[in-house]
């Protein structure tokens, strides 16, 4: 996450139609380091920036270092469908849009790699669990050669991370992937420890980011990559070991049944693009490929909410006179006596009702109701809040049609044309509806 790029979407989009992009090339992922030409241009296709360079304007001068890498699973096939119109509405809202200090460090404020993005709250019992192992290192290790495939079973053992030692922010986010145009629907989160700076924290000590970072007078906190992080996790004294699989998800036992492809942990960071073909990466052209992925070495429970404007934690929001810009709000009512005590209990016992309300010139119950209820008499008081309420604001977004497989009886099959990555089927309904499962 040390070095960020800008793609060239205009370039790329304008290939897909005008090429018809086979998704069988790009498999040595040369593009990564800016070594791909495309033929009919003779451009290059990606280009490889810092965040200082001058194309930026200086938008990022200031920036702190970039050296929390980032948790991701994608919840979305290209398009994201079915939860396109929703995901429309949140992010052109106010608290849309805005990262967290440690979202910082990981650089998901970076606009041009991160098309959108919303943070997340966990709530009631959500957290983060981390396979540390059954304690026998020979076999808590993922299997890396067919012979111990054929031999061994990995010990697995999820443990909750303990949060009074590890801090961590959750993201929902929308950015490019799989080399489509469109973009993809992506639950994020990045964690930082509380006890030693350098557990987590990392920048690969070359290129023009490292550069850009000690002409501006800062310090790396670690520049020595760390294949098997550790975590500190509840009821467990000191450090454990995270412990990745040779699994690309431990829900994905059989991948090859719903019709997708690979199944293996791709082991290395970069570009994922044509996975499970090629020397394919874990994420993102703009990541370090010795941040290696640990898959599913750390699962979350996806149970998040999120305020898309004001905060409910305030006594100003949404009392009565939100809206009206006074303290004191003028109230309109029929007139009649109400609260009279009848139960046979209560009146033998003389009990009356101190709270009752007469709002009647002659202290009678008004028992029927007018024909005309412009006839009847109304009458008016006043309430003072002594503070001027507040109301949640919205920012209103026009709503299109269906999309991609949510309109395929429309559409045909044209979402079938590109990558089998594209057939991954939307397992999201985190804001209309509540789902907890695990994801690396």
């Amino acid at each position: 996450s040390g070095i960020n790029a800008e793609y060239c979407k205009q370039w790329y989009q304008r290939r897909v139609r005008d090429t018809n992009l086979d998704p069988s090339n790009n498999r040595d992922h040369k593009h990564s380091f800016g070594d791909e030409i495309c033929p009919d241009t003779g451009y290059l296709n990606w280009l490889d920036l810092s965040i200082y360079h001058p194309k930026f304007g200086e938008k990022y001068e200031d920036h702190v270092a970039i050296d929390l890498p980032w948790y991701y699973c994608g919840l979305s096939g290209a398009d994201y469908p079915h939860v396109y119109n929703v995901w429309k509405y949140i992010k052109a809202q106010k608290n849309a849009n805005k990262v967290g200090p440690l979202g910082v460090r990981a650089g998901m404020d970076i606009s041009e790699n991160f098309n959108s993005i919303l943070e997340m709250k966990a709530f009631g019992d959500a957290g983060i669990y981390a396979n540390v192992g059954q304690g026998n290192e020979a076999t808590d290790k993922m299997q890396q050669t067919l012979d111990e495939m054929k031999e061994r079973a990995q010990t697995i053992n999820f443990q909750r991370v303990d949060e009074s030692k590890i801090e961590f922010e959750f993201y929902l986010l929308e950015r490019g992937f799989h080399n489509y145009p469109n973009s993809y629907f992506i639950v994020g989160m990045v964690m930082n420890s509380k006890v030693d700076t350098k557990d987590y924290s990392y920048i690969r000590p070359d290129g023009r980011y490292y550069d850009g970072l000690i002409k501006r007078g800062i310090t790396p906190i670690n520049t020595e990559p760390k294949f098997d992080p550790p975590v500190y996790v509840r009821d467990m004294e000191g450090k454990k070991t995270i412990y990745g699989t040779a699994s690309f998800g431990h829900n994905h036992p059989l991948r090859q049944a719903h019709g997708l492809s690979g199944g293996a942990c791709p082991t290395r960071g970069g570009d994922v693009s044509t996975y499970p073909w090629g020397n394919a990466g874990a994420g993102f052209p703009t990541d370090y490929e010795e941040i290696t992925p640990i898959c599913d070495g750390i699962v979350v429970d996806i149970k998040y909410w999120a305020d898309l404007d004001k905060s409910w934690d305030s006594d100003k929001i949404a009392i009565g006179n939100a809206g009206y810009g006074t303290e004191q709000v003028e109230y309109m009512a029929h007139a009649n006596k109400y609260g009279t005590f009848e139960d046979p209990y209560l009146v033998e016992n003389d009990i009356k009702n101190p709270q009752i309300a007469d709002f009647t010139v002659d202290g009678k119950i008004v028992m029927e109701a007018p024909e005309k209820l412009e006839d009847h008499p109304s009458v008016s008081f006043k309430l003072d809040f002594g503070k001027i309420g507040e109301y949640f604001e919205f920012t209103e977004v026009e709503l299109e049609g269906p999309k991609g497989c949510a309109a395929e009886e429309e559409n045909g099959d044209k979402y079938r044309r590109y990558n089998g990555a594209e057939r991954i089927s939307t397992a999201f309904g985190i804001i209309l509806l509540l789902v907890v499962f695990y994801c690396s």
